[in-house]
């Protein structure tokens, strides 16, 4: 819910990091600005207590000076039966604390009896429906404003309240009718900034701007965002979005409340559940091993202040991902902090010196659900599609119930050509199923190569090269009964080719082309057609190394060309490498008219075979 008071007092202003607001209005084209128009249907849920200040908002609204193309569309329900009304948002000039808004006449349509019941889908449907038909626009907004609560529920209406579930009906059923999504949902209410409320709409708005803490009963500044729109409707929803952030949390420096808020693209929440989910499954096959270590970081990342169980995406991943678990785990961790990287496009926080909730917020939260009667409608989600729920009720009752009971497998080497070409990782046990998860050290760090599985106690790993670590189990009905993290050291072959070739005649048939690596200075033979040169990984260079091409100037010396590519797990490689005639000062070996140009073909491939396919990702 939103607090109901704020009692505000002098303090010290934190330094924060700010967004950039919007271009200055004057650098747009101004027949840019009167092709943009925008319909903001604000849906306002007052017929609640605690008691909200709608009409100080609208108030707040109606300072603004909009121009004709900016409609913005107020379904309000006070307190009290048969007084709910759809205005049409005017300018209060001058000034005078009276709504002068005037009241439309929908026949019906949202309000059938005087009284909308603000917790019915069926009202929202209609009243999205209602205003964007009446006011068509370019851009359609939707701000829901009143109460909320995580995915228990939003816009309560005397004892009935929204479900989540309902509230992703209410959009779909309307989004469908219109033939369009909405460009952005506006959540002015209490802990709405959360994957559950977010993934249940994200087919139905391409942004989405909430909170994931507590939100003061005055809400939002509308005075300053409504200016911010006129000042530049050619502004994109999400710079929008990131200025409406930007007043809101400026404007609580001087107040005991800390705020947080964020902007969401919606178009990138499919990639980051389904790297949580696959995380949540990999999480189960542990439980029984490090379910007390998962559960401690869970319990030390950062709380909302409305529910101690919401806990704040950024910092939790982050702290699993520091945590003493198994290696691929870890690595999961860092997938979805990467994909929640792209779906956060900004998130401010402030923190009240009053305020002992804490300060590591980074934009959105998730719910740890439990096995309890009172997080039964959790499975009415989408979100529960995913493992997330099952992973958290294992960690909260399962944690460690047993230690590894079998003996470290050992690793043993097969020799091709007097190189260790295969590792066989082999347990001695009887379980159902063993499997690998393959990292190989290179310059950048561990790297995830593969992820092998048998029903044999026997793994075989070939064609790589490198200083391996090896996260591998062993259990039945896919859950790990031992565990181990194991270090091999294997080789393999690489062939290094390079191809001349020049748009102005042949490329001259005196030149060395030499290959260089952090091991040392490589020569590659004329093959009459090229240049190739084996290598030996990571005898001769590393994955993850950087190797430079050079090509020289026999009789001179010189360098005429150059290029660079990585040694990689995927293969094959290629580059195209452009080079300077000799007479080319080397500062423009990049930048030479078309009829100088000379192109080499880089190709990086393994000599080794191998019938395995490398997995697409974690």
């Amino acid at each position: 819910m939103r607090i109901a008071s704020i009692v505000c007092v002098a303090m010290t202003v934190a330094l924060i990091s700010i967004i950039p607001l919007p271009a200055d209005s004057s650098l747009v084209d101004d027949s840019v600005i009167d092709d943009i128009s925008w319909t903001v249907m604000v849906y306002m849920a007052a017929d609640a207590y605690p008691e909200l200040p709608w009409e100080d908002d609208v108030n707040e609204m109606e300072v603004a000076s909009l121009p004709d193309r900016i409609n913005v569309i107020i379904l309000v329900d006070p307190l009290g039966d048969n007084n709910s009304v759809i205005l049409e948002l005017a300018e209060d000039e001058p000034w005078n604390g009276a709504i002068v808004s005037p009241i439309l006449a929908d026949d019906g349509t949202v309000i059938p009896t005087g009284e909308a019941d603000m917790a019915s889908p069926t009202v929202l449907s209609n009243f999205i429906i209602y205003a964007s038909n009446e006011f068509p626009s370019d851009r359609l907004v939707l701000v829901i404003w009143g109460h909320g609560g995580g995915w228990f529920g939003i816009c309560p209406d005397g004892s009935s309240v929204m479900s989540i579930a309902d509230l992703g009906d209410a959009l779909h059923h309307a989004t469908d009718e219109l033939g369009r999504r909405l460009d952005m949902i506006i959540t002015d209410t209490c802990v709405e900034g959360v994957m559950e409320t977010m993934f249940e709409v994200r087919d139905c708005a391409d942004i989405y701007v909430g909170s994931e803490k507590l939100v003061p009963a005055t809400g939002f500044r509308y005075d300053r965002a409504l200016d911010s729109l006129a000042d530049d409707p050619a502004q994109t929803p999400a710079e929008w979005g990131m200025s409406i952030v930007d007043d809101y949390v400026s404007s609580s420096f001087f107040s005991d409340w800390s705020a947080e808020l964020g902007v969401f693209d919606l178009n990138e929440i499919e990639l980051l559940v389904q790297r949580m989910d696959r995380f949540s499954r990999q999480a189960i096959i542990y439980d029984s091993l490090y379910g007390d270590d998962l559960l401690s970081a869970i319990l030390s990342a950062q709380s909302s202040d409305y529910d101690v169980w919401y806990k704040d995406v950024g910092d939790l991943f982050s702290r699993i991902q520091q945590a003493p678990l198994p290696i691929e785990l870890r690595a999961l961790a860092s997938g979805v902090l990467r994909a929640y990287d792209d779906f956060v496009m900004c998130s401010q926080s402030y923190s009240s010196m009053l305020d002992e909730s804490g300060a590591n917020f980074t934009g959105a939260a998730v719910y740890i659900p439990a096995d309890d009667v009172l997080d039964y409608g959790y499975n009415d989600l989408d979100f529960s599609m995913t493992n997330w729920d099952e992973m958290c009720i294992a960690a909260l009752y399962t944690g460690d119930m047993q230690d590894n009971h079998a003996p470290s497998p050992s690793v043993g080497y097969v020799e091709t050509d007097g190189m260790l070409s295969t590792a066989m990782i082999e347990w001695d046990g009887v379980f159902e199923y063993y499997e690998a998860w393959v990292f190989i050290n290179t310059t950048n760090g561990l790297e995830m190569w593969d992820i092998i599985g048998s029903e044999e106690p026997s793994i075989v790993i070939n064609s790589l090269g490198g200083e391996l670590a090896i996260s591998t189990w062993a259990g039945s009905q896919m859950h790990a009964e031992a565990h181990y993290t194991v270090l091999a050291l294997m080789q393999c072959t690489i062939t290094l080719n390079v191809v001349l070739a020049s748009m102005n005649g042949p490329p001259p048939s005196e030149v060395d082309v030499v290959a260089i690596t952090g091991k040392g200075e490589f020569d590659l033979t004329n093959t009459g057609d090229g240049y190739a040169l084996e290598m030996i990984v990571p005898d001769d260079a590393s994955i993850g190394d950087l190797i430079t091409i050079e090509v020289r100037d026999r009789k001179t010396g010189s360098l005429i060309g150059s290029n660079k590519t990585l040694v990689g797990t995927d293969r094959p490689v290629t580059e195209v490498l452009v080079w300077s005639a000799p007479s080319t000062s080397l500062g423009m070996q990049f930048y030479l008219p078309a009829g100088a140009l000379v192109v080499i073909a880089i190709t990086l491939m393994m000599v080794a075979a191998s019938s395995r396919h490398k997995k697409n990702g974690l």
